[in-house]
């Protein structure tokens, strides 16, 4: 079935005033290191302009590391721009720009003279289920947004080998940077790196000044096993740095009741926290594709039949207050 191309621009505040090199956010970022080694390998793949490969699951947040690259990298002072590839009844793929604009593959040239590619050229794009289009299609795609809009490239696949490589591809596998990223819990030495990512970030984007997590809070947070990942943890800071004083560090009560009380041995808490970051990741899949199960199990590789079993578990986990990811 064809497919359509959604694309989102997103120009974050702290981007358009220059903000991410006044505040020199790499020096921020990268203050932690870590025996894995990762974040001199995410900044070294930053600085690079290479189009990149993110091999994770597919709920390690890759679209947070995407744009976490871009903002390291000499093209922040540019859009990030996200492109969803989802199946669509119509018959040639689409682009559609933040403005709203939907507008096929022809039409980038006519876009460009009414000066709409301007905005948003010279930056750096995640397109996410890549893997969706086919081998003619993902061609095309690639071509057209490196070439038109001057963007670097950023991609991922949920296992290694799971991106095709056919001939003339622009993800060759010697022109391309790849980054395996593990799953925090497996990596609890990352944790700090991407709080210090975060906190940055959103302070600069909300005009925010809280420096950091207090001693109790910082301790919780290395020693919980984050179900959910990257974006558990994204939405964590937002909610800190939302909730918290300016000028005062993030204190424990500040922080989400299932960090507050975890207990590395408690099976039944395990067993809570993981199924709740599998219910975030379906609901945030089902609110992408408008509700849409048959194009939401495509994206999260599951059968309809699985994905209706697993909303009818979640009807009966109601009772461990789970909510979807805001």
């Amino acid at each position: 079935m064809p497919k359509a191309v959604f694309i989102h621009a997103r120009h974050s505040h702290c981007c358009n005033e220059g903000c991410l090199k006044k505040f020199n956010m790499q020096s921020q970022v990268l203050s932690h290191k870590t025996d894995s080694g990762l974040p001199e390998e995410i900044n070294r793949i930053a600085m690079s302009e290479l189009p990149v490969v993110l091999v994770a699951p597919k709920d390690a947040g890759k679209e947070w590391i995407a744009e976490l690259i871009h903002d390291l990298g000499p093209r922040n002072e540019r859009p990030f721009l996200i492109i969803n590839c989802l199946s669509s009844p119509s018959h040639s793929p689409l682009l559609e720009l933040s403005y709203p604009i939907r507008r096929e593959f022809a039409d980038l040239q006519q876009l460009a003279a009414e000066g709409l590619l301007d905005a948003i050229r010279g930056g750096t794009v995640w397109i996410n289920n890549l893997d969706d289009l086919s081998d003619t299609e993902e061609e095309l795609l690639l071509q057209r947004i490196s070439l038109i809009l001057d963007c670097r490239i950023i991609t991922g696949v949920s296992r290694q080998g799971g991106l095709r490589n056919p001939a003339g591809q622009l993800l060759s596998l010697k022109d391309r940077e790849t980054l395996h990223l593990p799953q925090l819990r497996n990596h609890p030495v990352n944790v700090q790196f991407f709080l210090n990512y975060f906190l940055a970030k959103t302070n600069l984007e909300w005009n925010r000044t809280i420096p950091g997590f207090d001693e109790a809070a910082t301790q919780a947070l290395n020693e919980y096993a984050w179900p959910g990942n990257i974006p558990e943890l994204r939405d964590l800071v937002r909610d800190a740095v939302f909730l918290g004083t300016n000028g005062e560090p993030v204190s424990l009560r500040l922080l989400p009741a299932t960090v507050r009380s975890y207990q590395a041995h408690d099976p039944q808490f395990l067993k809570k926290a993981v199924l709740k970051a599998e219910y975030d990741l379906i609901c945030k899949t089902l609110y992408e594709t408008q509700n849409n199960k048959r194009k939401a199990a495509e994206i999260l590789k599951i059968s309809r039949k699985t994905l209706y079993s697993k909303m009818r578990i979640f009807q009966d986990a109601l009772k461990f207050n789970l909510s979807p990811a805001g």
